[in-house]
């Protein structure tokens, strides 16, 4: 698609509940090359675009959103499941000693050991962080005034706009518009222009 030369725009609807980091970020590679060859990349979002969809729209030179559109929640969570209650309450017990923080891994039978705990949390932090800063980037803001609409946070489309998180609204037609409007002005590689005042 990017090698060819009869296509002008990239125009990707997208409807992305959230889900792995990991996923999001294969995707948002693939834009960014296209990007790099020349090709403007424009984001539409559908009625949802949460965390995931927020990610890979950072590599599009122009983001579209519905007024209602559920977007925004820049945020990072991770999730490790144990079963030691649930097995102590059918008379199921374990016992032992690891010391091997990496060999053992988490043991869904025990309690997750505190060790453990810290390096989730730091890989957690660490993707926020990446997180931050790519939106930041996409946004030409600071990773300081992304942090004060992230957290986690969810925005329909229209809060979302107000806080500079979208360039404006539209469907898939929209960005026929802005191909034009974009090739006329050439220099232009940033459509976002207003002034960064995010509301809390």
């Amino acid at each position: 698609m990017r090698a060819t030369t009869t296509l002008s725009k990239r125009c990707s609807e997208g409807r992305f509940a959230g889900g792995s980091a990991f996923g999001a970020e294969l995707i948002r590679r693939e834009l960014e090359i296209t990007r790099k060859a020349g090709k403007p990349v424009i984001v539409s979002m559908s009625d949802v675009a949460a965390s995931g969809g927020y990610w890979v729209s950072t590599s599009s030179d122009e983001v579209l959103a519905d007024p209602a559109t559920i977007t925004g929640s820049i945020g990072v969570f991770g999730l490790v499941p144990t079963f030691d209650k649930t097995l102590d309450s059918w008379a199921c017990h374990t016992g032992g000693r690891d010391d091997d923080l990496v060999g053992g891994g988490p043991d869904l039978r025990r309690p997750l050991d505190p060790r453990f705990g810290q390096v989730i949390q730091a890989s957690v932090g660490h993707i926020y962080q990446e997180f931050l800063a790519r939106a930041a980037a996409s946004r030409h803001a600071t990773a300081e005034q992304i942090e004060e609409v992230a957290q986690g946070r969810v925005w329909t489309g229209r809060q979302a706009h107000e806080r500079h998180l979208v360039d404006g609204f539209g469907g898939l037609a929209a960005p026929s518009m802005m191909r034009r409007s974009m090739q006329s002005s050439p220099q232009v590689s940033a459509p976002c222009t207003s002034s960064w005042s995010p509301k809390g």
